[in-house]
């Protein structure tokens, strides 16, 4: 792990290195995108705000983007808005301020809904014929690009995150004690009835989010076939689709490593899946030589989260930029 967050520091220095102009061609901003995702990933795993460089540099590149990158860019803010909003908490326990962190990740929450909604980039659902240790349920999808299939994976792991620390939040909040104002005090029956109406509000919204995690991790399994080129027998041939570029299968298999290990991370899902996941990220470690995905199966073999990396922070330093801007 410390490896992966050392590769992900050298290449923020490389990025930074290479200046801002590198936005102005298609292959610097494919760069820079695939470098976006991996210190997002990195922030995401210690808990960190995302340097305002990758957030600069983000807005600089709108100008040249449409279609798939535009799409793409404007999910990425959103979860830039996540890893900031979690990088003002010590852990998902920490409820020193939980109400205002509840209604932040709320309006989060609807704005990953709402990009979701108006994706004009879908996938296609294709139902299993006959059962394959390939596919985890009775479905799986395909999708038009890779980086199509990327970006709805970046949404769902991260709001599978949002939806967790909505859950933990929201339950401290139900159990905790209001404290009411003199004139409550006048009024028992009604402070009373408030709070009951508060705590109906706050189970709601917990049972909201338990299922929209259900769903994003059975979303998240269901898009394994397709980037591991993994179809099963007499199904769908994911290399058919029309529009579907071939990247070398290590580079799917390392797009596809966090968005698993997100999905079996949670509470929520069933040993059964698990199980599975941990299936595919040793089939990615054997047969594609990513180490990183046998570590992940480890780790989710002893239910252990990975550690955060307080020690080693990303070289891009925001002295160094100022004078560049």
């Amino acid at each position: 792990m410390k490896s992966w967050t050392q590769h992900v520091n050298g290449a923020a220095q490389i990025l930074y290195l290479r200046g801002k102009e590198q936005l102005q061609t298609e292959t610097g901003r494919q760069i820079f995108r695939y470098l976006r995702t991996q210190i997002v990933i990195n922030s995401m795993q210690r808990r960190a705000a995302i340097p305002e460089t990758i957030t600069s540099w983000s807005l600089l590149s709108l100008p040249y983007e449409s279609g798939e990158d535009l799409t793409a860019s404007k999910l990425s803010f959103l979860v830039i808005e996540f890893c900031n909003l979690r990088s003002l908490m010590t852990s998902m326990h920490d409820f020193t301020n939980s109400a205002a962190i509840v209604s932040a990740a709320l309006m989060i929450e609807a704005s990953l809904a709402a990009w979701a909604a108006e994706s004009p980039y879908r996938y296609n659902i294709v139902p299993l014929m006959a059962r394959s240790d390939a596919v985890f349920a009775d479905y799986y999808h395909t999708y038009s690009s890779i980086l199509t299939a990327t970006s709805w994976n970046s949404y769902r792991s991260v709001r599978i995150l949002l939806n967790e620390l909505l859950i933990v939040q929201l339950s401290h909040l139900c159990q905790s004690e209001f404290q009411y104002e003199d004139e409550d005090e006048e009024f028992p029956n009604l402070a009373e009835d408030s709070q009951f109406l508060l705590q109906q509000q706050y189970q709601s919204q917990i049972s909201h989010s338990r299922a929209v995690i259900v769903q994003l991790t059975q979303d998240i399994c269901a898009s394994v076939p397709y980037y591991l080129c993994d179809a099963p027998s007499g199904s769908y041939l994911l290399t058919e689709h029309p529009q579907s570029e071939q990247l070398p299968r290590a580079a799917c298999g390392n797009l596809l490593l966090w968005p698993l290990f997100t999905a079996a991370c949670t509470n929520m899902v069933s040993n059964v899946m698990r199980a599975w996941v941990v299936q595919r990220l040793e089939k990615i470690a054997n047969v594609m030589g990513i180490q990183q995905a046998r570590a992940l199966a480890i780790l989710l073999c002893l239910r252990k989260d990975p550690p955060t990396w307080h020690d080693t922070e990303l070289t891009i330093q925001e002295n160094e930029t100022t004078d560049e801007w």
